[in-house]
């Protein structure tokens, strides 16, 4: 399984931060990548996070060829990640949210991390370029982060 932190050239000292936390705390390698910052034009704040994984972030998890977890730059663990079901699930969204899931569309808006199976990769692809795809094998772990 390949981790990646996602982040922007503003915040990148504290994407340092929480890369080197990720290592030392729980032994976790991640690969940075950086994404656009809002610019009030294409990127927009309630667009930023889907532009960013359109255009960054799903080329970089589709080219490696493997069963990823992406973390957000804030993430802070407060246990292993060892006892996630990663076989049962296809996406394991781990994190908070205020609000209940079934209440909001249906494409990720943030999240702490996400754990994504490579099978299902290009069908992200897909649906973030089309917003018409729907996973049905998705879990939220909240206990995690």
């Amino acid at each position: 399984m390949k981790c990646f932190l996602t982040s922007y050239y503003d915040n990148i000292d504290f994407a340092f931060t929480t890369k080197f936390i990720l290592q030392k705390d729980w032994n976790i390698e991640t690969s940075l990548i950086l994404g656009n910052k809002i610019d009030n034009d294409k990127y927009k704040k309630n667009e930023i996070v889907h532009w960013n994984w359109i255009e960054k972030i799903i080329p970089e998890l589709i080219k490696c060829d493997d069963d990823v977890i992406v973390f957000e730059d804030d993430i802070r663990l407060v246990k292993p990640l060892d006892d996630l079901p990663f076989d049962d699930y296809d996406i394991i969204w781990l994190g908070f949210r205020r609000g209940r899931l079934e209440h909001k569309k249906q494409r990720i808006t943030g999240a702490q991390a996400i754990y994504i199976k490579k099978e299902v990769l290009q069908d992200l692809k897909e649906h973030f370029n089309n917003y018409k795809k729907k996973f049905t094998q998705t879990i939220v772990c909240r206990s995690f982060v």
